[in-house]
């Protein structure tokens, strides 16, 4: 028990000092000052209106400086080894928050070998956005494509923003789940064989997965938590969730300290920290099964951000969630199948992909219902007083809830 603590004592003084070096030493940039810088597209460049829109990070050796471009044209792709040039601009934003801003930056593509990794998971990926239009129309192949691997660049603006307005973003985003799901497939797959080399397998699909999906915050996390689970499998230790989830998160802050303020990173950990610490909680004070206690444990842990960030929140989320969560896990099983053999056969896969029809336009009609009703709250203010107040109040519910349960046992 002693070096557990000291263990984790040490972590936390090295993700500490690796903030304040971030926080300290990291380049920094004034509105209207050209910049000149190489970089790798390390996500999925989003659609916004008639071009592109995608986070890139300016670095030294003691931190970064995220900045958007914002394009006209369609040029960028994952993975693609770039030099950037143009002008900061600093735009405020609806929370008041400002930004760094480069529009329609100078971009020269450098084609050396180390980015033949990225530009074959983008291959992949267009690969199966085919399959998937071949077999669909095509809002219903974005969302199966945003459910599958979380890339969002075959939907339109439109139906993003009624994701939005009904808090559903969250599904067209790889998760845990994703990863839990293809984890079980291959084990499944690969019963003939045993358990250990099943492990190392799973392992080795996890790794792809995480590349090929654009190694997003929550598949990261994701994929290093499932890690964790087969590796204490193999050298026979017992795996507890949030200390998982503590690693990941310390690993990926030591890795790439800029992700503390990435908004995608903090709801990914504070929805699977709801999951891991609420969820238990929550079940027992109902009766409505599992997913209702999940989506409850989840929205409490991520209100505080989303209000913070966005201003805004729609009431009718919950319900919503509710009546869509269940659509996903076999969708994301159509979608990989889909996938799988559509890669090896197209027109088999396509066919395939055309069976989760009707879950699409279910899913479709749920979102356009509710996003037509006046459930939502807009330009709220958030304090960071009324954050940290929020979580004390959370915290002191698990406090009191597990006191109880000791008490009742």
């Amino acid at each position: 028990m002693k070096q557990y603590v000291v263990f984790i004592s040490i972590i936390i003084s090295l993700v500490l000092i690796r903030l304040f070096l971030f926080f300290n030493f990291s380049p920094s940039l004034k509105d209207g000052q050209e910049v000149v810088f190489h970089t790798v597209i390390t996500s999925v460049p989003q659609p916004f209106y008639l071009g592109q829109k995608v986070t890139v990070f300016l670095k030294n050796s003691f931190g970064s400086i995220p900045i958007v471009l914002i394009l006209k044209t369609t040029t960028l792709g994952y993975g693609d080894d770039v030099t950037i040039s143009g002008k900061i601009t600093n735009r405020v934003l609806g929370n008041k928050k400002t930004d760094m801003v480069i529009y329609s930056p100078t971009i020269s593509f450098d084609t050396s070998p180390k980015s033949i990794l990225f530009h074959l998971s983008q291959r992949f990926s267009e690969k199966i956005a085919v399959i998937y239009q071949k077999g669909l129309p095509s809002e219903y192949a974005g969302l199966l494509l945003g459910i599958v691997l979380g890339v969002k660049r075959d939907m339109s603006q439109q139906s993003l923003k009624l994701f939005q307005m009904t808090g559903v973003t969250h599904v067209v985003a790889a998760s845990g789940m994703n990863v839990t799901l293809l984890a079980g497939m291959v084990m499944g797959v690969l019963g003939f064989l045993s358990r250990k080399q099943r492990v190392y397998v799973t392992i080795l699909f996890i790794l792809l997965f995480c590349v090929i999906s654009g190694a997003q915050a929550s598949i990261v996390r994701a994929s290093i938590m499932s890690i964790a689970i087969f590796a204490s499998q193999l050298v026979g230790r017992q795996y507890t969730p949030w200390y998982g989830l503590f690693l990941a998160a310390s690993g990926m802050i030591l890795l790439s300290p800029e992700l503390v303020l990435d908004t995608g990173f903090q709801l990914s950990f504070a929805a699977t920290g709801g999951m891991v610490l609420v969820n238990k909680r929550i079940r027992v004070l109902t009766v409505l099964g599992d997913d209702f206690s999940s989506t409850v444990s989840a929205q409490l842990t991520t209100l505080p951000i989303i209000l913070a960030t966005f201003g805004q929140y729609g009431l009718s989320s919950l319900p919503v969630n509710l009546l869509l969560l269940w659509t996903v896990a076999p969708l994301m099983i159509l979608g990989g199948l889909s996938a799988i053999i559509g890669l090896v056969f197209q027109p088999l896969g396509s066919i395939i992909a055309g069976i989760s029809y009707p879950l699409l336009w279910y899913f479709f009609s749920v979102v356009g219902y509710f996003a037509k009703m006046p459930f939502f709250l807009q330009h709220i203010v958030f304090l960071p007083v009324s954050i940290v107040g929020y979580y004390f109040c959370l915290f002191a519910f698990l406090l009191f809830t597990k006191k109880e349960k000791r008490e009742e046992k």
